[in-house]
């Protein structure tokens, strides 16, 4: 659920890409950044501060993205998750 303060920002295609993907899947804001995000959530799923994050390195953050969805940590975790068992909170 989106509050208040996020709904009267202006946003651009990139910030709503973010918002709508972590919507649809979790993305691991710590292994791109290299950065601790201790407070959720201010859009959805996003950390607090997460989209001023993006706005002052918004290209940084593009690289380090497409890199991480390139690379070998994240099939180790796709691998992880695969192995969990299934939770129905019963």
């Amino acid at each position: 659920m989106l509050n208040e303060e996020v709904l009267l920002v202006l946003y651009k295609k990139g910030d709503l890409a973010i918002i709508l993907l972590s919507a649809i899947t979790s993305i691991p804001y710590a292994s791109i950044t290299k950065i601790q995000w201790c407070l959720c959530c201010e859009a959805g799923y996003l950390p607090v501060n997460f989209l001023a994050y993006v706005d002052k390195n918004r290209l940084d953050f593009q690289l380090k993205y497409k890199a991480y969805y390139s690379e070998q940590e994240r099939k180790k975790n796709l691998k992880r998750k695969k192995k969990r068992p299934f939770n129905t909170g019963l």
